[in-house]
């Protein structure tokens, strides 16, 4: 059997600005999306992809800190 130790302070820490990264992510694409000029000129494949990188993002983020909550108890 492989024992893996896991320094949870560390952990902590890496999900921590991991989560950050993502919520200034998915505030970045809520803002392209809620712009009328990007909603205008772009093609219409690229508002797609931008909803879905927020859809995508929006699950990471749920993992990232159902993560960081089993570390905490």
């Amino acid at each position: 059997m492989l024992k893996i130790e896991v320094d949870i302070a560390a952990e902590r820490e890496r999900l921590g600005r991991e989560i950050a990264r993502i919520e200034a992510e998915i505030a970045k694409a809520e803002t392209k999306l809620a712009n009328n000029n990007f909603l205008k000129r772009a093609p219409g494949n690229v508002v797609a992809q931008e909803k879905c990188r927020l859809v995508g993002f929006g699950a990471t983020l749920d993992k990232l800190k159902e993560q960081l909550q089993k570390l905490k108890s």
